[in-house]
């Protein structure tokens, strides 16, 4: 369905090589390890404090259309 994990994260030195050697060191699928990797300097939170899907999400997608 063009379905793909994206990890969003506020840590900007993340490689998916270290991902993909983590999870075939540890039994886990290469289907786990994201294709795509954001960095953020701050997620976005609710006044709760939860994370703000809406708003991450209109991120994201704001990124995958420039990377287009």
């Amino acid at each position: 369905k063009g379905e793909q994990l994206i990890l969003v994260s506020t840590c900007a030195d993340i490689k998916r090589e270290d991902l993909s050697k983590y999870a075939g060191e540890n039994g886990m699928s290469e289907l786990s390890v994201p294709k795509t990797i954001l960095s953020m300097d701050k997620l976005p939170v609710l006044g709760s404090g939860k994370t703000d899907y809406t708003a991450l999400k209109a991120h994201v997608e704001g990124q995958m259309a420039k990377a287009a």
